[in-house]
């Protein structure tokens, strides 16, 4: 493996993203399109699904990916999916984190 110390140097970006929140009978299907509109990459970005009162994590969820990299002007669409019982009572959202995300 090479050497990674640049990584540490990336400026802070922001990432446009937008995100589906569908319910579909005893589950929920979340989609969330992201898309680095910078001239940085975005290393290492991760989606969770949390509670949109308590923002705790929901678990289980299946992702489509996850912990991916964006190079500039590059798009991805994440899908996500959970059953309802696992949400306790709330309505899912997503929360984008990443290496060098603000």
């Amino acid at each position: 493996m090479g050497d990674l110390k640049q990584v540490l140097t990336l400026p802070k970006i922001k990432l446009a993203s937008a995100t589906k929140i569908v319910k579909w009978g005893d589950h929920w299907l979340l989609t969330t399109t992201l898309k680095n509109d910078t001239k940085t990459p975005a290393f290492n970005v991760r989606l969770k699904v949390v509670g949109t009162k308590d923002g705790k994590r929901i678990l289980p969820v299946i992702y489509s990916n996850n912990y991916i990299t964006l190079l500039p002007g590059e798009q991805q669409i994440i899908t996500m999916e959970l059953k309802n019982e696992d949400t306790r009572g709330e309505k899912p959202a997503v929360t984008i984190e990443g290496f060098n995300l603000k």
